[in-house]
């Protein structure tokens, strides 16, 4: 399975090709959910409200488009595990047992949980909240996927999907909250891929979608540095893609000490984003400062690369002011 991405190294190549010595850096952050819980809200218990269809495990024709529900056992699962592994909640419960049913003459749609029902569910899960897996409607076509190893298109199946969750607490008669989710992936066309395997895929992928909108999670940013020119420079680069962040922040702040213009510059560009890896962020913006304040009016590609930055830094900011409150959750826990 393929995904599609937007990458930003796209946007570095045609937006600071100006700047000469510039690369491409990715790194892990833990980011904040969307949505914050209260403190004593610890377990939680997922279910599967979710109309039951059965998938084609033939080959995928090509040039078909088609409709049809999401496997939630699949859903259910996807968002089960990210859940758990987050170890965000004190405990996280699956139930097997698929509470929607299809009256006569009814075509599927989405089904609420009355409040007897869910108070019946948490008591029996022993959970604070539910999470109702409610709806995955997914849409396929053909599309095409770029190989770069190759050099040349190949056919693919595109899978558009919409899913849909509500969360429920024992004070609230009805769901409290409505989670949504849409997006895009790409399935290799080969005589392997069927619509069980796009549902059950898609259908995982969504889970663990909606689960970091609830709690926080890991995710791959992308940052820019400056390496080339002097020896120091290079050898900073080749430190910090080893791994060792703190000889390539020694050899940018000497940089900074002993040289001028703009390798003075670049070394207190690099410094901010040393002290962003380090969780130093009011450094990193007064590196950032110092960076600016270097940079001479004539100089747009240096300029743009900082501005950008800028504006990384300060959302970055904001999401841990909301990553502190959603973690302190876990302060007195053994």
């Amino acid at each position: 399975m393929k995904k599609l991405y937007l990458f930003l190294s796209i946007a570095v190549v045609t937006f600071l090709s100006s700047c000469g010595s510039v690369e491409l850096l990715r790194f892990e952050q833990l980011k904040p959910a969307e949505i914050s819980f209260p403190d004593e809200l610890k377990n939680v218990a997922i279910v599967n409200n979710m109309p039951k269809e059965e998938h084609g495990k033939l080959a995928y024709l090509r040039n078909t488009a088609k409709e049809f529900e999401g496997d939630g056992a699949s859903f259910m699962q996807g968002l089960a595990d990210v859940l758990a592994e987050g170890n965000y909640f004190n405990k996280v419960v699956v139930c097997d047992s698929l509470l929607y049913v299809l009256e006569e003459d009814d075509a599927p749609q989405y089904h609420v949980l009355k409040a007897p029902q869910v108070r019946q569910l948490l008591g029996d899960l022993d959970s604070d909240m539910i999470i109702s897996v409610d709806r995955l409607y997914v849409r396929t076509g053909i599309g095409q996927v770029w190989d770069n190893y190759y050099g040349m298109p190949f056919d693919a199946v595109n899978a558009s999907y919409a899913a849909l969750v509500h969360l429920y607490v024992p004070t609230r008669d009805k769901a409290f909250m409505q989670v949504t989710d849409r997006d895009t992936l790409q399935f290799e066309l080969d005589l392997t891929l069927s619509d069980a395997i796009i549902a059950k895929e898609t259908s995982e992928y969504a889970g663990m979608r909606i689960a970091n909108k609830l709690v926080p999670y890991w995710c791959e940013v992308q940052r820019i540095y400056y390496d080339g020119g002097l020896a120091e420079f290079r050898d900073a680069g080749v430190a910090l893609r080893e791994n060792d962040l703190e000889e390539a922040g020694r050899l940018w702040s000497n940089l900074y000490e002993k040289k001028k213009g703009k390798n003075k510059m670049h070394a207190a560009f690099n410094m901010a984003l040393y002290c962003e890896m380090t969780d130093q962020m009011d450094k990193a913006v007064e590196w950032l400062d110092k960076a600016k304040a270097l940079v001479g009016e004539t100089n747009v590609g240096d300029k743009n690369t900082i501005t950008f930055y800028q504006a990384a830094l300060q959302k970055r900011m904001q999401e841990l002011n909301k990553l502190k409150m959603q973690m302190d959750r876990f302060k007195g826990r053994e």
